[in-house]
Protein backbone atom coordinates (compact mmCIF):
# COMPACT_ATOMS: atom_id res chain seq x y z
CA UNK A 1 0.00 0.00 0.00
CA UNK A 2 1.22 3.24 -1.00
CA UNK A 3 1.78 6.40 1.29
CA UNK A 4 -0.56 7.85 -0.60
CA UNK A 5 -3.32 5.98 -0.04
CA UNK A 6 -2.38 5.39 3.49
CA UNK A 7 -2.85 9.35 3.47
CA UNK A 8 -6.48 9.05 1.97
CA UNK A 9 -7.90 6.18 4.10
CA UNK A 10 -6.96 7.97 6.93
CA UNK A 11 -8.21 11.67 6.48
CA UNK A 12 -11.98 10.81 7.03
CA UNK A 13 -10.76 8.90 10.21
CA UNK A 14 -8.93 12.73 11.34
CA UNK A 15 -11.55 14.90 9.63
CA UNK A 16 -14.32 13.21 11.74
CA UNK A 17 -12.06 14.11 15.05
CA UNK A 18 -10.70 17.38 14.44
CA UNK A 19 -12.75 20.49 15.35
CA UNK A 20 -11.50 24.26 14.67
CA UNK A 21 -10.19 26.13 17.54
CA UNK A 22 -13.08 28.17 19.36
CA UNK A 23 -12.52 31.60 18.76
CA UNK A 24 -10.13 33.22 20.97
CA UNK A 25 -11.54 36.18 23.65
CA UNK A 26 -9.72 39.11 23.84
CA UNK A 27 -7.89 40.02 27.20
CA UNK A 28 -10.58 43.25 27.78
CA UNK A 29 -13.42 40.95 26.52
CA UNK A 30 -11.92 38.80 29.57
CA UNK A 31 -11.45 41.00 32.43
CA UNK A 32 -14.93 41.04 33.93
CA UNK A 33 -15.02 37.21 34.04
CA UNK A 34 -14.71 35.77 37.89
CA UNK A 35 -15.67 32.18 38.88
CA UNK A 36 -18.31 32.73 41.12
CA UNK A 37 -18.33 29.05 42.34
CA UNK A 38 -19.11 28.55 46.08
CA UNK A 39 -16.29 26.15 46.59
CA UNK A 40 -12.20 27.07 46.68
CA UNK A 41 -11.06 28.43 43.07
CA UNK A 42 -7.19 28.44 42.15
CA UNK A 43 -5.71 31.65 42.08
CA UNK A 44 -3.36 31.37 38.81
CA UNK A 45 0.02 33.83 38.71
CA UNK A 46 1.24 34.89 35.35
CA UNK A 47 4.24 37.09 34.49
CA UNK A 48 5.31 39.31 31.97
CA UNK A 49 8.93 39.42 31.54
CA UNK A 50 8.67 42.65 28.58
CA UNK A 51 6.43 45.12 30.95
CA UNK A 52 7.95 43.35 34.26
CA UNK A 53 4.61 42.82 35.44
CA UNK A 54 2.84 39.73 37.78
CA UNK A 55 -0.73 39.30 37.24
CA UNK A 56 -3.14 36.80 39.60
CA UNK A 57 -6.53 35.78 38.02
CA UNK A 58 -9.19 32.79 38.92
CA UNK A 59 -9.81 32.46 35.22
CA UNK A 60 -6.72 30.85 33.61
CA UNK A 61 -7.84 31.59 30.38
CA UNK A 62 -7.86 35.49 31.25
CA UNK A 63 -4.68 35.01 32.26
CA UNK A 64 -3.56 33.08 29.08
CA UNK A 65 -5.39 35.69 27.06
CA UNK A 66 -3.22 38.65 28.47
CA UNK A 67 -0.44 39.63 25.86
CA UNK A 68 2.96 38.44 26.71
CA UNK A 69 2.00 37.10 30.40
CA UNK A 70 3.28 33.31 31.29
CA UNK A 71 1.95 30.86 33.55
CA UNK A 72 4.27 30.21 36.43
CA UNK A 73 1.83 28.93 39.46
CA UNK A 74 -1.39 28.26 41.35
CA UNK A 75 -0.41 30.64 44.19
CA UNK A 76 -3.23 29.79 46.45
CA UNK A 77 -7.25 28.96 46.71
CA UNK A 78 -9.69 32.20 47.23
CA UNK A 79 -13.16 31.63 48.14
CA UNK A 80 -16.04 31.96 45.36
CA UNK A 81 -18.27 33.85 47.66
CA UNK A 82 -18.23 36.12 50.42
CA UNK A 83 -19.59 33.03 53.34
CA UNK A 84 -18.23 32.51 57.09
CA UNK A 85 -16.76 36.07 57.10
CA UNK A 86 -14.59 35.96 54.40
CA UNK A 87 -14.57 39.36 52.63
CA UNK A 88 -13.40 41.01 48.80
CA UNK A 89 -10.14 40.48 47.47
CA UNK A 90 -10.43 43.45 45.03
CA UNK A 91 -7.95 44.15 41.78
CA UNK A 92 -7.04 46.55 40.42
CA UNK A 93 -4.65 47.52 37.44
CA UNK A 94 -2.44 50.71 36.61
CA UNK A 95 -2.09 51.29 33.28
CA UNK A 96 0.29 54.07 33.53
CA UNK A 97 2.72 52.33 36.00
CA UNK A 98 4.32 49.76 34.15
CA UNK A 99 0.79 48.03 34.01
CA UNK A 100 1.10 47.04 37.59
CA UNK A 101 -1.58 44.93 39.26
CA UNK A 102 -3.00 45.63 42.85
CA UNK A 103 -4.91 43.09 44.81
CA UNK A 104 -6.13 44.09 48.13
CA UNK A 105 -8.87 43.27 50.70
CA UNK A 106 -8.92 47.16 51.58
CA UNK A 107 -11.10 49.18 48.86
CA UNK A 108 -10.21 52.39 50.79
CA UNK A 109 -6.39 52.08 49.47
CA UNK A 110 -7.48 52.94 45.92
CA UNK A 111 -10.97 54.44 46.46
CA UNK A 112 -12.59 52.60 43.79
CA UNK A 113 -15.01 49.51 43.60
CA UNK A 114 -16.82 50.71 40.00
CA UNK A 115 -15.40 48.62 37.11
CA UNK A 116 -13.64 50.88 35.09
CA UNK A 117 -13.27 53.66 37.46
CA UNK A 118 -9.44 54.91 37.87
CA UNK A 119 -8.70 55.92 42.10
CA UNK A 120 -6.13 56.39 43.79
CA UNK A 121 -2.60 56.34 42.56
CA UNK A 122 -4.05 56.22 38.88
CA UNK A 123 -5.49 52.39 39.46
CA UNK A 124 -8.56 51.48 37.80
CA UNK A 125 -10.89 48.93 39.49
CA UNK A 126 -11.46 45.65 37.69
CA UNK A 127 -13.72 43.55 40.04
CA UNK A 128 -13.27 41.43 42.71
CA UNK A 129 -10.65 38.54 42.46
CA UNK A 130 -12.29 36.01 44.93
CA UNK A 131 -12.82 35.87 48.38
CA UNK A 132 -9.97 35.19 51.54
CA UNK A 133 -10.26 35.91 55.11
CA UNK A 134 -9.10 38.96 56.89
CA UNK A 135 -7.57 37.05 60.00
CA UNK A 136 -6.14 33.61 60.22
CA UNK A 137 -8.66 30.57 60.05
CA UNK A 138 -8.08 27.25 60.61
CA UNK A 139 -6.67 25.50 57.15
CA UNK A 140 -5.44 29.03 55.76
CA UNK A 141 -1.98 30.44 54.83
CA UNK A 142 -1.19 34.13 54.56
CA UNK A 143 -0.99 35.70 51.21
CA UNK A 144 1.86 38.06 51.20
CA UNK A 145 2.15 40.93 49.52
CA UNK A 146 5.81 43.04 48.08
CA UNK A 147 6.14 45.48 46.04
CA UNK A 148 9.65 46.05 44.02
CA UNK A 149 9.54 49.95 43.38
CA UNK A 150 12.15 50.10 40.05
CA UNK A 151 10.02 47.83 38.51
CA UNK A 152 6.62 48.73 39.76
CA UNK A 153 5.66 45.41 40.50
CA UNK A 154 3.58 44.40 43.34
CA UNK A 155 4.44 40.41 43.74
CA UNK A 156 1.91 38.18 45.79
CA UNK A 157 3.09 34.77 47.16
CA UNK A 158 1.63 32.12 50.51
CA UNK A 159 5.47 31.16 50.35
CA UNK A 160 7.69 34.19 51.68
CA UNK A 161 11.15 32.33 51.20
CA UNK A 162 10.52 33.36 47.88
CA UNK A 163 11.35 36.88 48.69
CA UNK A 164 13.05 35.94 52.08
CA UNK A 165 11.97 38.40 54.17
CA UNK A 166 8.69 39.33 55.88
CA UNK A 167 9.71 42.80 57.86
CA UNK A 168 8.11 45.68 56.34
CA UNK A 169 9.58 47.77 54.63
CA UNK A 170 12.90 45.54 54.27
CA UNK A 171 13.93 44.24 51.11
CA UNK A 172 14.37 40.85 50.18
CA UNK A 173 15.30 38.97 46.64
CA UNK A 174 15.36 40.51 43.47
CA UNK A 175 14.80 44.06 45.05
CA UNK A 176 11.00 42.81 46.12
CA UNK A 177 10.11 45.05 49.57
CA UNK A 178 7.83 43.40 52.63
CA UNK A 179 4.34 45.60 52.84
CA UNK A 180 2.13 42.95 54.88
CA UNK A 181 0.18 40.02 54.80
CA UNK A 182 -3.37 41.06 52.75
CA UNK A 183 -5.45 38.39 53.72
CA UNK A 184 -5.25 34.64 54.09
CA UNK A 185 -6.25 32.10 51.89
CA UNK A 186 -6.31 28.48 51.26
CA UNK A 187 -3.25 26.65 50.47
CA UNK A 188 -2.71 25.56 47.03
Amino acid sequence: MSTLSIFVAILPLTAAVWTPPAKKETASALESNFTSEAGPVPLYRFWNDQTFDHFYTTDRKQGAAKRGYSFEKIECKLLGSSSDGAVALHKYSNPTQAHDHLYTVDANLVGSTQVGQMGNFEYVYEGVAGYCYPTAKTGTVALHRYWQPNIEDHFYTTDPDTIGTTTPGEEGNSGYKYEKVECYVLPA
